[in-house]
């Protein structure tokens, strides 16, 4: 039976979060480069800077900035609540409040 809602262990967990990571700075580095080359006319030979160039490459920064702040506050622990729990016998992840694990039904003090 596979559940594929829910992580194996805690390395499989740390994995996850770092493939999160990096496609969160896969992401703002795209951005950020498509706000440098839609601030140039390329319909001119040759290419010059569009004159809201400064605009459009500091709202791409910005708008990054945000996408990266978000994402990496959204990725890193947020407490105790909020900390996956994986049950000590069968290593999968259980909810937080369980008292006994739903998959091997060991019991939590």
């Amino acid at each position: 039976m596979s559940d594929s809602g829910s992580t194996g262990s805690p390395s499989v967990a740390r994995e996850m979060q770092k493939q999160k990571r990096s496609m969160i700075l896969t992401l703002v580095l795209f951005i950020i480069q498509l706000s440098v080359l839609l601030s140039y006319q390329w319909w001119l030979n040759p290419p010059r800077f569009r004159p809201d160039a400064p605009l459009i490459i500091m709202f791409g920064i910005l708008s990054g900035a945000i996408i990266y702040v978000a994402g990496m506050a959204s990725s890193a622990h947020m407490g105790p609540l909020f900390k996956p729990r994986f049950c000590p016998a069968c290593s999968r992840q259980i909810p937080f409040d369980a008292a006994l694990c739903p998959y091997c039904g060991r019991r939590f003090p």
